[in-house]
């Protein structure tokens, strides 16, 4: 059995799901419907997309589009979140086959490894359960060359490796449980979310993630640590993972003290000590 889950910073009652869209070929004149984009669930409901992910619940109303465009010749089949990601087919090819070659150097050589790219322009990364990773336009952007690249995708190969997400959601399991009672209440009873218990939502988690920073910080410096190595083994630099790095806190700025990971500063310094070991 395969365990796929993705980070969501939504507010409110954000739309989680992770949705297939397969490939479709449309005659010529074709219209696509356009519809207003939610965070919220469901953020679409109806059959346009083929998937029968979006198709109605009991008592949910299709969505109604906004306006229509020109449709193309043939659309290539996709996963979809909230996030929306990019249906690019011949750079996520290219991806899934660096992150396999740097996957066969871990311990989880078994794993087939599959890359997606995020529409967002934010500089991030996250390595799912069963060997999916998620990378955003924002972050490839960034990269310079194909060491780069691989240093990202060797990252979070590191974190799907270590068991990272499944040992994180086993410590909070109490705090998940609490907050899909909440959410499963206010399904129930057609209410909406209550911004005060929203907003006393967002300050407990930032409270348990600044009380188990430690733990959290561990799992990066870990991850580094397996990154370079993988990178080395497979005849890379693991000075790209430095560089990166830098241009990531150039670009996003330090991180906070209450986000659960230690500074790029801390990261960077670790790291060089690293790759000098590995001279």
């Amino acid at each position: 059995s395969t365990l796929v889950t993705h980070s969501d910073d939504g507010e409110g009652n954000p739309d989680p799901r992770l949705c297939y869209v397969p490939a479709k070929d449309h005659p010529e004149g074709a219209m696509r419907n356009v519809y207003w984009d939610t965070e919220d669930y469901p953020r679409y409901v109806g059959y346009d997309r083929g998937s029968g992910c979006y198709e109605p619940k009991e008592g949910q109303k299709l969505s109604v589009p906004i306006g229509e465009i020109p449709e193309v010749p043939h659309t290539f089949a996709l996963w979809e979140s909230v996030y929306g990601l990019v249906n690019a087919p011949k750079e996520a090819r290219s991806l899934t086959l660096l992150a396999n070659i740097i996957g066969v150097q871990s311990a989880r050589y078994d794993i087939p490894w599959k890359v997606f790219v995020l529409d967002s322009d934010d500089m991030n990364a996250f390595g799912l359960m069963g060997g999916y990773i998620l990378v955003t336009r924002g972050l490839l952007a960034a990269c310079d060359g194909v060491e780069e690249r691989a240093a990202v995708l060797a990252h979070e190969i590191a974190h799907v490796v270590r068991y990272h997400n499944i040992s994180e959601l086993k410590e909070r399991r109490v705090y998940l449980q609490a907050d899909a009672a909440q959410e499963a209440m206010n399904s129930a009873f057609g209410d909406a979310p209550d911004p005060d218990v929203a907003l006393l939502n967002a300050t407990a988690l930032e409270a348990y993630t600044f009380l188990h920073k430690d733990r959290l910080e561990a799992h990066e410096y870990e991850a580094d640590h397996l990154a370079a190595v993988y990178l080395h083994r497979v005849g890379l630099s693991a000075k790209a993972l430095v560089k990166l790095l830098i241009k990531v806190k150039t670009g996003r700025g330090e991180v906070e003290a209450y986000s659960g990971h230690p500074s790029f500063a801390s990261r960077i310094e670790r790291l060089k000590g690293h790759v000098r070991a590995m001279r």
